[in-house]
């Protein structure tokens, strides 16, 4: 347990050890000197869970930790240097306690400290220290690597059988010093010095939307969000960081070309048509290495599941894979650094920044009024999907009908904050667990599909042998046989879903209000 003070500049380092040894018994201890860097995924997933992790690199080595907030330990490890991914920890428990909150997340450094400690000890009658005191001086970096200098800091740190002591050392600071509780971590005050704020980033929409607000308004509002998204992206994309960075860019790039499409009549139609065709050329760009990323993913995962006598099989087509995955990485990268991208997003930002009237039919026109039709219409797409689905709908058809789910899907994040959150939240968990159906169906056909179309190219190169393709085969069986039972599943889920009572439901749901409107509301 340890509790942290913030030293103003009257309060002194040197004067708060002088009135500590006028209080208490102390003991001069060595002083420390450490660098320590926290690392974290872009997305904060370790903030999230309530914990850091933490590398202090040496001469050759490198110590590994992850806390949890309230002060314990979770892990520790000495490694040669610091992980890039979980998968670069030893096997055992911290790498896979590790993976399951930061999956396929690279980690990054968020923030890197220089720290120099004075130590003393509050010691008994019998010079045995029952409570340890630090003051700790430094400095901070973020990931523009410019230093800067940390408030000096009193820690506290509770001895195990000593609480009495502990809470007299901590009333004489807080009473007599009159020194204020200081954040809760270290890392929270090296992170409020490089003017960073945990949780800046996540690929989710928060959106908070007038239901008064002109429709223009409240779109350029969704689309300036998803345009945030996309921009918090790219650099993580271009340089490969990890697969998720290319997702949350794509993601952002179909919401956007989705609300240009399903909203309609904001913007003047040319305006709508260009912008439409330019992010259909972007997510052209940017989904084929996707894709790729997907099957690459899949493929390990699957692996892992075969016999270990034949997994290394597999490797001539991961290879290939991770070819082709690297040759569309590089096009993209192109299409990023072109003219065209270039003016995609000064013509894009002019469009966002501006108040002028849209200029469509609905631009003038309150966006719940809007955003009630639309959702009403996406939802009528998907039940007539829905109802005509059989164990003889074509691939085609299924597919369809996972389009018209991901665009109601997208309706009801735009517009989440216009209605009942928990009816909203019921209905999206409803319509989550069919479009996972229809992910896992159409994820399946097409990693088939590309395991054979790989599997034939090293063919006809002669980079493929016998075993490879036994064990491509063999794989192609098990994805065949799970196809089957999600196309199974499939036609339960639709046929939950693509009733009247769901009708039903999305009616209350579009009548409904805010609990608590915000009164610090956007797009107005």
């Amino acid at each position: 347990m340890c509790h942290r003070y913030l030293l103003d500049a009257p309060r002194t380092a040197a004067g708060v050890l002088s009135r500590l040894a006028e209080r208490f018994p102390t003991r001069r201890e060595n002083g420390r000197a450490a660098a320590r860097t926290y690392l974290d995924t872009f997305d904060w997933r370790l903030y999230r869970d309530a914990g850091t992790v933490l590398s202090d690199a040496g001469d050759g080595s490198c110590s590994v930790r992850w806390d949890r907030f309230d002060g314990g330990l979770r892990h520790r490890a000495a490694l040669p240097a610091p992980p890039d991914f979980a998968r670069d920890l030893p096997p055992g428990g911290f790498r896979d306690d590790l993976q399951a909150v930061t999956g396929i997340r690279r980690l990054l450094p968020v923030v890197r400290i220089e720290r120099r400690s004075e130590r003393i000890s509050v010691v008994d009658g019998r010079d045995k220290a029952v409570v340890r005191l630090s003051l700790d001086h430094g400095t901070a970096a973020g990931p523009t690597r410019r230093r800067r200098r940390l408030p000096t800091v009193l820690r506290l740190a509770r001895m195990t059988g000593y609480e009495r002591a502990y809470r007299s050392v901590r009333r004489f600071v807080e009473e007599d010093l009159g020194l204020a509780p200081g954040p809760e971590t270290e890392l929270d005050l090296a992170l409020s010095a490089v003017g960073r704020r945990p949780g800046d980033y996540t690929g989710k929409l928060a959106l908070r939307l007038d239901p008064d607000a002109r429709t223009d308004r409240a779109v350029r509002c969704i689309l300036a969000a998803l345009w945030e998204m996309m921009q918090a992206n790219e650099a993580g994309l271009r340089a490969d960081l990890d697969p998720e960075f290319l997702h949350d860019f794509l993601v952002a790039v179909r919401r956007t070309r989705s609300c240009l499409g399903q909203v309609g009549d904001v913007f003047d139609e040319a305006v709508t048509r260009r912008f439409a065709g330019e992010f259909a050329w972007l997510g052209r760009l940017t989904g084929p290495p996707r894709d790729l990323d997907v099957h690459l993913i899949s493929l390990r995962r699957h692996r892992a599941e075969l016999p270990a006598s034949v997994r290394g099989d597999l490797s001539p087509l991961a290879d290939r894979l991770e070819h082709r995955r690297q040759a569309a990485h590089t096009r993209q990268v192109e299409g990023l650094d072109s003219a065209r991208y270039r003016r995609l997003k000064r013509e894009w930002r002019r469009l966002l920044e501006t108040d002028a009237d849209g200029g469509g039919a609905n631009a003038a026109r309150p966006i719940r009024d809007v955003a009630g039709e639309r959702v009403e219409r996406a939802f009528a797409r998907v039940r007539k999907r829905g109802r005509g689905l059989s164990a003889e709908t074509p691939p085609e058809a299924v597919h369809a009908l996972r389009i018209a789910c991901k665009k109601l899907r997208y309706l009801l994040e735009f517009f989440r904050s216009l209605f009942a959150a928990d009816r909203v939240n019921a209905f999206v968990r409803s319509l989550k667990r069919l479009q996972d159906d229809l992910g896992d169906y159409n994820d399946l056909a097409v990693q088939q599909s590309e395991l054979q179309d790989t599997a034939r190219e090293l063919l006809a190169a002669g980079g493929a042998d016998a075993a490879a393709l036994l064990a491509a085969g063999r794989l192609v069986d098990r994805l065949e046989s799970r196809q089957a039972a999600a196309r199974r599943r499939l036609a339960d889920e639709v046929g939950r879903f693509a009733t009247a009572r769901t009708a039903a439901e999305l009616d209350r749901l579009l009548a409904s209000r805010p609990e608590a409107p915000d009164a610090d509301r956007g797009a107005r």
